[in-house]
């Protein structure tokens, strides 16, 4: 028997027009960010109008949804509705690093993802680093594509939470799939022996292909080069480090496959704009300020 599926679960019944429109939390000043925080990070609690998105890239982040604590680890969402209080609990072990959004929208459906911890799938994770990339991005309609890419995470979201995530079906499918898994391996690869000194040659062999065409098919994939994905993975466990381990800044550079301090701290740099020492401390400081700020608003609430 064919299963009824209702065409209209995420369409608007006024006019069937569905929109998304990012909100600044005038708290914070956020309406879309990257967060990375030390271990040990607490928010007291708030409750917003407008809707929000916790995604789990790294760590794990313990959130309180109306007196009820949930874990939400590397690869899990929760959405939080308007006007529900939630709170974060301090997280044992490594520091959570996120994906955070706030938005106002129309398209129904949602309170189907609330009070939920759920798994993101790969084309998801796909759309979120879309939406950081454009929103970080001065190119003509970068919002718009960032808010675009959002909304179609969350209607992607409730149709595989209702089951109704259908097969892709196209011409050149199995030849996508297959470029596709050769950058997953490499993806696997760099992820793995990120610390150890790697050429685009090792990687490309680990993968299976030339040097060249892994480059064109990676680059095409990701929107990054080989290497600078590699830089990338190397910033990110130094940033971690800097938060989380007693390491100083030279052994930090050592254990992510830096051959000098001084080339780690430049790379540092230019990637994230500040020497390391410094971000740690910023870090730590910014997480200490929203957190008793968190506080406040809980008082006046």
């Amino acid at each position: 028997m064919k299963r009824e599926i209702n065409r209209t679960a995420v369409r608007s019944p006024a006019n069937g027009k569905v929109w998304l429109a990012f909100r600044t939390n005038p708290g914070t000043g956020v309406d879309v960010r990257y967060k990375e925080r030390a271990p040990g990070y607490t928010f007291c609690g708030d409750r917003h109008d407008f809707w929000e998105l916790l995604y789990v890239d790294q760590g794990s982040v313990r959130i309180v949804l109306d007196q009820r604590e949930h874990t939400v680890c590397p690869g899990e969402f929760v959405v939080i509705a308007r006007r529900q209080p939630h709170s974060v609990l301090p997280s044992s072990g490594t520091a959570p690093f996120y994906i955070t959004a706030h938005f106002q929208t129309n398209l129904m459906g949602l309170n189907d993802l609330v009070n939920a911890v759920l798994p993101a799938d790969e084309d998801g994770r796909r759309l979120l680093t879309d939406m950081l990339r454009e929103k970080g991005s001065e190119d003509f309609g970068a919002d718009e594509l960032a808010q675009a890419y959002l909304l179609e995470f969350l209607i992607r979201a409730i149709r595989r939470h209702r089951g109704q995530a259908g097969p892709v079906v196209l011409p050149t499918y199995f030849q996508a799939n297959a470029d596709h898994k050769a950058v997953a391996k490499a993806i696997e690869f760099l992820t793995t022996h990120f610390p150890k000194p790697l050429t685009l040659d090792n990687i490309a062999r680990a993968a299976g292909l030339s040097s060249s065409h892994l480059e064109h098919l990676f680059k095409k994939n990701t929107g990054l080069s080989v290497m600078s994905f590699l830089q990338s993975l190397r910033i990110q466990a130094a940033k971690r480090l800097l938060l989380e381990s007693p390491l100083n800044v030279s052994q930090i550079a050592e254990k992510i496959g830096y051959s000098s301090i001084h080339l780690f701290s430049r790379r540092f740099k230019k990637s994230v704009s500040i020497p390391p020492s410094r971000y740690a401390k910023m870090v730590r400081l910014a997480a200490t300020a929203e957190s008793r700020q968190g506080q406040n608003g809980s008082k006046r609430g």
